[in-house]
């Protein structure tokens, strides 16, 4: 069968399915096609992407991946027990992590190739109630009678609490003398947030417009004087259109018909421009130039989607080449006619291993250890805990928390302690517990304010996210930044340029390492890399995601990673949309409304085995109305994505106006349970949505 799809920006993609519904040809909007090739018990073993590189998949009789064969012949293996669980993992060096399982299927135990052990206790319930590292207690976990996590100790014995709401919403996280207070609007609207620590207080005050999107965001200080850090207006389909700042400067934005960003404009407080921005886009999506008030952008990119060039504001082209498993072989840059080339080897396992003649050294866990100017330590979890210099002295070191959240920094400056809400930091102490910085989020995740030294500064960014200017309480620009795609700061300005931590994609830069911070990993822009191993495997039709250490696909100009493997998450979730979509349209066609009833099984089996390798984050189930249903175990069990088929989607006769009729359709969460992604064709005829917004948008 062979569908074309027109997507509202005019571009068109094939794609054609075999007779029992799986994809073997998927032709993109340039034209270039990637092809599937399937067992007899259709599952995949064969992608042939657009550049004729080929990855082969091996399945036991149970239909576990057993290999994985990259496009250059490297071989990860996969070993499971009687219980066709996960129990071993052989890279293309040969070094195995082995895990072990309790008899309800619990991880009870992970030795990684360098000999380190972790292991987990769990009570009747199956909650995790203690980590072990090595054979000492790292974490000890409780419970209250609803499920949701009441203490959290450290090894030290240092206690954290969480308190609840009736409702299972939290009320307040306390942490020796730190308290962080919660209040809600409605059911769930996150409406204040105030955070004590001993006598020193501060709180943000969040209100919601009609559809509970975030519109007015406040700061009140101890002395309870209030401040308007931001206001927002969104269009029909939830993204924020424009920002109007406590200190007068604004933003505002545009968007094409596909919801695409077309132009940006950041203005002072007098209304002049301090920036501008206009975005096109090739027949794939991307964005192929930027033109700005200071002049043109410009990109290119391969059959796979992956940057291959890209001309900076003062002329200067820089080009990049990969090898068939996305690896960065060569960077070429020139300016003012003059060229400079650097050149990158790798091994097996796609660790980048000599750059310019110039050694890289690994640990069996595939974290990188040195790279000729500075040694890298981790711990057993594989975290980033010491950065030391080529003279062995060390210039950083870190700390995690449970959930391998940083808690803190230390340099020759001192130790800087971060406080979260979710995975934001929202204030920084010295080591005197004095609060040194406050920061707040808009609801898509970027950076809008920093208060420090008793005064505020307004963040201001561009289409991909990059902080590009601070402005203080009255509007002056203390800070400006010039990026490349990668995120290497071209230039930066400003007496605070320096001192903010927040600068491409939002990310937090540490100066002393030159690394950003990723929550996951830690990322290094001048190679465009990760220096630790991905703990996700990538997706299995789209091979570019395996590689392990690059960041963003090699697409940095389109995408961002902002915990450093959220990608896998939703490019699965894309996986499995595409395997079920054409059995349940063919299963509607022969039974209709029960059609539920005869796919069910087939696809929260085909979820089971395509999330396996997440089974430490998430938990796959299934209920009545959703034929699969993924927790996020880190998180209280949230929702993260589910598939369902129920009918609480208003509906409306086509042409007719009259009461919202609501039918059961089929439809997908992602990330956020208020938003209902709702499949065209199982709409039934003569009907459609009654009101198209953010909450309920039609896809597919």
């Amino acid at each position: 069968m062979k569908t074309v799809t027109d997507h509202p920006a005019g571009n068109t993609v094939t794609t054609i399915t075999d007779e029992v519904g799986n994809v073997t040809n998927y032709i993109d909007g340039k034209g270039y096609e990637t092809q599937f090739k399937y067992n007899q018990q259709n599952q995949l073993e064969k992608v042939i992407d657009p550049k004729l590189n080929e990855t082969t998949y091996q399945y036991d009789g149970s239909g576990n991946l057993t290999k994985r064969i990259n496009a250059k012949g490297h071989v990860t293996e996969y070993k499971y027990n009687g219980m066709n669980l996960l129990e071993k993992i052989i890279d293309p060096l040969n070094h195995t992590t082995s895990i072990e399982y309790d008899l309800n299927g619990n991880r009870k135990k992970l030795i990684a190739p360098s000999g380190d052990m972790i292991e987990y206790d769990y009570n009747e319930l199956n909650q995790l109630t203690d980590v072990y590292v090595n054979g000492l207690k790292q974490w000890s976990y409780s419970y209250d009678e609803n499920g949701n996590v009441e203490t959290i100790t450290d090894s030290q014995g240092r206690l954290k609490s969480y308190h609840y709401y009736d409702n299972g919403l939290l009320q307040q996280v306390v942490n020796g003398n730190h308290t962080i207070s919660y209040g809600y609007a409605g059911n769930d609207f996150l409406s204040s947030i105030n955070v004590a620590v001993g006598d020193s207080t501060f709180s943000l005050e969040f209100t919601p417009n009609k559809l509970n999107q975030l519109e007015t965001l406040i700061r009140k200080d101890q002395t309870l004087s209030t401040q308007t850090l931001a206001t927002f207006a969104y269009n029909s389909l939830g993204a924020i259109e424009s920002v109007n700042r406590g200190n007068g400067t604004s933003t505002s934005k545009t968007f094409d018909q596909a919801n695409r960003l077309e132009t940006l404009t950041n203005k002072l407080t007098n209304g002049t421009e301090l920036n501008s921005y206009t975005y096109h886009y090739d027949r794939n999506n991307n964005i192929e130039n930027i033109v700005t008030n200071h002049g043109t952008i410009s990109y290119q990119y391969d059959e796979l989607n992956q940057l291959v060039r890209e001309t900076l504001l003062d002329g200067t082209v820089i080009n990049y080449e990969y090898d068939s498993v996305g690896n960065r072989t060569k960077k070429i840059v020139t300016k003012d006619g003059n060229s400079t080339t650097t050149s990158y080897s790798y091994n097996k396992a796609n660790q980048l291993t000599e750059v310019n003649g110039q050694a890289y050294q690994y640990d069996v866990n595939g974290n990188l250890t040195n790279d000729g100017e500075r040694t890298y330590i981790y711990d057993a979890f594989d975290q980033l805990i010491e950065v030391r210099n080529a003279s062995g002295q060390w210039i950083a070191k870190f700390t995690y928390d449970d959930s391998g959240k940083r808690t803190s920094m230390t340099t020759a400056d001192g130790t800087i302690y971060f406080h979260y809400h979710k995975d934001k930091v929202i204030y920084e102490t010295d080591e005197n517990n004095n609060i040194i910085a406050e920061y707040t989020w808009d609801q898509e995740g970027n950076p809008v304010s920093m208060t420090k030294n008793g005064q505020t500064y307004y963040y201001h960014l561009n289409g991909h996210g990059d902080v590009v200017a601070l402005t203080d309480s009255n509007g002056n620009v203390v800070a400006e930044y010039e990026y490349d795609a990668w995120g290497n700061i071209i230039s930066q300005t400003g007496p605070l340029a320096s001192e903010n931590p927040y600068r491409y994609a939002g990310y937090r830069y540490d100066e002393e390492t030159d690394l950003y911070y990723l929550m996951a990993r830690y990322y290094n822009p001048k190679h465009g890399n990760f220096l630790s191993l991905d703990p996700h495997p990538g997706v299995l039709d789209n091979p570019i995601t395996q590689n392990g250490y690059t960041y963003a696909n090699n697409n940095p100009v389109m995408y961002v990673d902002p915990d450093g493997n959220h990608p896998v998450l939703i490019a699965l979730a894309g996986t499995l949309l595409r395997f079920a979509a054409p059995l349940i349209k063919s299963a509607i066609k022969k039974y209709g409304s029960k059609a539920i009833n005869f796919v069910r099984d087939k696809i929260y089996n085909y979820a089971k085995k395509l999330f396996k390798s997440l089974t430490d984050r998430y938990r796959i189930t299934s209920s009545s109305s959703a034929v699969v249903l993924i927790l996020d175990k880190k998180n209280n069990n949230k929702r993260v994505f589910s598939l369902d088929y129920h009918d609480n989607i208003p509906l409306k006769k086509i042409g007719k106006k009259g009461k919202v009729k609501n039918i059961d359709v089929w439809h997908y969460h992602l990330n956020d349970d208020k938003v209902h992604y709702v499949f065209r064709w199982s709409i039934p005829n003569g009907y459609t949505l009654y009101e198209t917004n953010y909450y309920y948008r039609l896809v597919w």
